[in-house]
C-alpha cells in the first residue's frame, strides 16, 4: 500500500508487455546510493499483457510489483547450490578420472614390467636367451640377401673365480662383464646373456667379410684390463665363436649350434681369442668324439 500513487519511469518491459511479451525488471523505490538501502528497496516488476474480446486484443498491461530481496535470496540459494553441487560432481568424476588413469597406468606397468621379467636376464639386464631367440627368428622372417654374425662368448677359467672368490663375487663379476660388452658392441646389435658365464651376440647387416672378427676382437680387448669389484682387482679373459651366415638362409638354431662350436675352437686353440665356424674342422672335432662321449 505505500508504493500506491508513486511513480515510476516507463520502461522497455512495459513496452514488451503492450506488445504481447511477458517481461521483468528489477527497479529500486529511489535513487540512494546506498547499496545497503537499494539492497532492501529493490522490486520485481513483472509486466503481464491484459487481453480482452474474442480477437485477444491487447488492451493494456497488468504491472506486479513484488520485493526483490526474497525472490533474491531465494534466486542466490539455488545459484549457490547448484554451483557446489556442479563442483561435487567435477570433483567426483575428477577423482573417478583420475582413478581410472592410475589403475591403467599400474597395469600398463605390471605388463611392461612382466615382459621385461620374461625376455631379459635379472643378474645383468641383458636380454635373455628367449629374447636373443626371438631376435634371430625374426631376422629369418625378414630375410634378405643382407649377411648376419652370431657369435657366442665365454669367459675362460670363470669356474675358477666363483670357487675361489665365491659366487656373489661371481655374480659381480658377470655384472661388470655385461658392461663392458655392452659398450664394445653396435647399436643396432643384440647383446644376450644366455646364462652361466654365456653370453651371445646378433649383429645384422655385416657390411664387410672382416668386420665380425674385428667385433670378436673388440669384445676379447675390452675385457683384457682387470676389472675393480668390492674384493678387488680381478682379471678375465673370453673366447668368441663366429658364424656368419645370410638372413635369408639364417636357421636360428643352425647358426647358434655353428656358434657355439666356433667358441669351443677357439678355447681349444689357447682361449682369449675368436674363431670363425669352419664346417671341416667342426666335421672332425664331432667324428673324434666315441660314442661313450669321450675323445679318441
Amino acid at each position: 500500500a505505500e508504493n500506491v500513487g508513486r511513480s515510476f519511469p516507463v520502461s522497455h518491459e512495459l513496452t514488451d508487455a503492450l506488445g504481447g511479451e511477458v517481461s521483468s525488471e528489477v527497479s529500486h523505490l529511489d535513487k540512494s546510493e546506498n547499496a545497503t538501502e537499494q539492497a532492501h528497496d529493490q522490486l520485481l516488476e513483472v509486466y503481464v499483457p491484459l487481453r480482452v474480446g474474442g480477437d485477444e486484443a491487447i488492451v493494456g498491461a497488468f504491472e506486479l510489483y513484488l520485493p526483490y530481496s526474497p525472490i533474491g535470496a531465494a534466486i542466490s540459494r539455488d545459484t549457490h547450490r547448484i554451483a557446489v553441487t556442479l563442483g561435487v560432481a567435477l570433483a567426483v568424476l575428477y577423482l573417478a578420472l583420475l582413478r581410472v588413469s592410475v589403475d591403467w597406468a599400474r597395469t600398463r606397468r605390471r605388463a611392461e614390467d612382466k615382459d621385461f621379467e620374461a625376455n631379459h636376464d635379472p643378474l645383468t639386464g641383458l636380454p635373455n636367451r628367449r629374447r636373443f631367440q626371438s631376435v634371430l627368428e625374426r631376422l629369418a622372417r625378414e630375410g634378405g640377401g643382407n649377411q648376419v654374425a652370431v657369435m657366442y662368448l665365454d669367459l675362460d677359467d670363470f669356474k675358477n673365480v666363483n670357487d675361489s672368490l665365491g659366487h656373489s663375487v661371481g655374480d659381480e663379476l658377470l655384472q661388470a662383464v655385461a658392461k663392458r660388452l655392452a659398450g664394445a658392441v653396435r647399436s643396432d646389435a643384440t647383446l644376450a646373456r644366455l646364462g652361466g658365464d654365456e653370453f651371445a651376440l646378433v649383429v645384422p647387416d655385416v657390411t664387410a667379410p672382416a668386420e665380425p672378427a674385428a667385433i670378436a676382437s673388440r669384445l676379447i680387448d675390452c675385457l683384457s684390463a682387470p676389472i675393480r669389484l668390492r674384493c678387488g682387482l680381478v682379471r678375465v679373459d673370453a673366447s668368441v665363436g663366429i658364424d656368419v651366415t645370410v638372413a635369408r638362409d639364417l636357421d636360428p638354431d643352425v647358426v647358434q649350434r655353428h656358434a657355439d662350436s666356433a667358441m669351443y675352437m677357439a678355447k681349444g686353440a689357447g682361449k682369449a681369442r675368436h674363431a670363425t665356424f669352419d664346417a671341416a674342422l667342426d666335421d672332425r672335432l664331432h667324428r673324434s668324439v666315441t660314442p661313450a662321449g669321450g675323445l679318441t
